[in-house]
């Protein structure tokens, strides 16, 4: 029995190389991230991971998407919870600047240049 194109041996490869690849961000920046690295990390070939991203750009785009859903929901979600205008924009900020905290490489990623011509590809 063969494994379909969107598995590996670990399970789901296209979002554990996202995952990796949020991890190799964190660790190197834009400047230095590398495929080879999320490959090995995840003990698949460089090659296997064209499977699922035409390319390393595709793979970017996938972890800035992502990591932005999860920013939209982490300050959508302080905002709803507060009630008068004050509050909400008090907790934007502060939703806002501890996601950026917790996630410096994706935010310095996604607020560059690269970052929005990234974007601006998938969209």
């Amino acid at each position: 029995m063969r494994k379909g194109q969107d598995r590996y041996h670990h399970g789901d490869l296209h979002r554990a190389a996202i995952e990796a690849s949020e991890r190799e961000l964190e660790r190197h920046g834009a400047q230095g991230f590398k495929l080879e690295r999320v490959a090995k990390s995840l003990g698949v070939t460089t090659p296997a991971l064209y499977r699922h991203f035409e390319n390393k750009d595709a793979l970017l785009r996938a972890v800035i998407w992502d990591v932005f859903l999860r920013f939209v929901a982490a300050v959508d979600g302080a905002v709803t919870a507060a009630v008068d205008p004050r509050t909400k924009a008090a907790a934007l900020g502060k939703a806002y600047v501890r996601f950026a905290l917790k996630n410096p490489g994706w935010f310095r990623l996604q607020f560059s240049r690269t970052g929005t011509e990234q974007l601006a590809v998938r969209h």
